[in-house]
């Protein structure tokens, strides 16, 4: 499968790294949109695709301006493609970002040296291709961050999101690192 995804995975997955940032629950950012958080996970996840508007409200509950959301948005597809990935202007079947999101983190770390020791191993770790089939026919969980807290006024943005120190920039958020490794775990185990 060639490493493929589209902006608008890249848009939504970067709006769920800065929400996580900010340290807001999806439900203060499905509240503010006046949507249901399961809506605003969809929307977060690359399950839906985000109208302009809904992009902009979500900057505002974010505090920050939409311009700085895109800045973001196109250093993560830069890096995406020095990386080897393709990133389209439409969506795609195929999309490894949200196929990769799909796979716990756990799962990723625990098969790593099952897959590297041998297919034995692998098979031994509770039937991984069955879990996997069943993880990639779930979707991907919703992660909710830690406290609430009351969206920003757009006269007061915080047009600073970015990471201050310059060997901290260029460098994948946490989320779409946790999606590229799983991309890379379902690559590893269609090889066996």
């Amino acid at each position: 499968m060639k490493k493929e995804t589209c902006m608008a995975t890249v848009l939504a997955l970067t709006l769920k790294e800065i929400r996580m940032e900010k340290g807001m629950k999806q439900s203060a950012v499905a509240e503010y949109l006046g949507m249901t958080t399961a809506g605003w996970g969809k929307l977060e996840n690359g399950k839906t695709l985000l109208s302009v508007e809904s992009m902009d409200c979500a900057c505002s509950a974010l505090g920050l301006s939409p311009i700085k959301l895109l800045e973001r948005v196109y250093e993560q597809i830069d890096l995406l493609k020095h990386k080897g990935w393709e990133v389209r202007d439409k969506r795609t079947d195929n999309d490894g970002l949200i196929l990769g999101l799909g796979i716990p983190e756990s799962l990723v770390a625990s098969a790593s040296g099952a897959l590297g020791a041998s297919t034995a191993g692998l098979n031994a770790t509770a039937g991984l291709g069955g879990v996997l089939g069943a993880i990639l026919g779930a979707g991907a969980g919703a992660i909710a961050g830690a406290v609430a807290p009351t969206p920003v006024a757009k006269d007061k943005v915080d047009n600073n999101i970015a990471p201050q120190k310059p060997e901290e920039r260029h460098k994948f958020g946490k989320v779409i690192s946790k999606a590229i490794s799983g991309y890379g775990f379902i690559e590893k185990t269609k090889k066996l």
